[in-house]
């Protein structure tokens, strides 16, 4: 175990990284969309958006990592750093550690993208409407068209902001 990783941690943040890679996708439009997302590329921001959250959560629940990818948003997130794998192509270059770069030579995490208010509150609200999706017999639907909604009002009519 130790010769490939380095504790607990890294194993477990190579894990997420893997199940991550394996459901993560550009946002899903044209013949390849899921059912319940628009098929086409036209369309506001907030709206491919929310095409692209509810791709994500279709292809997570369909995924062989469902329980660990569901787990880790509703449960573990918050106690659990993942902040490595912004440093997680580390492990694809060959490189070895994902946790890698991800702390300051002061041991320090790293900040918070520089993010304006309306930005924070789009990557929130699409963050948690993840978590919500993932939780057991989520309403999808439901929950897209609540997120449209809040978008369209963070972010006016076409997309781009209010």
């Amino acid at each position: 175990f130790y010769t490939y990783f380095n504790d607990l941690q890294d194993a477990y943040t190579y894990l997420y990284a893997l199940a991550l890679e394996e459901v993560h996708s550009p946002t899903i439009v044209g013949e390849d969309a899921p059912s319940g997302v628009s098929r086409s590329s036209s369309g506001t921001t907030f709206q491919r958006r929310v095409d692209a959250i509810v791709a994500f959560v279709l292809s997570v629940r369909s995924s062989k990592y469902y329980r660990l990818l569901a787990n880790h948003i509703v449960n573990n997130e918050s106690c659990v750093d993942t902040a490595p794998l912004m440093h997680v192509g580390a492990w694809s270059a060959g490189r070895g550690d994902a946790t890698q770069g991800a702390r300051g030579s002061d041991g320090s995490k790293p900040g918070a993208p520089d993010l304006n208010p309306v930005q924070w509150a789009v990557m929130t609200l699409s963050h948690e409407a993840i978590k919500e999706a993932l939780a057991p017999d989520a309403p999808l639907r439901e929950i897209a068209s609540r997120l449209s909604v809040a978008l369209r009002a963070l972010l006016g009519e076409n997309g781009r902001g209010a």
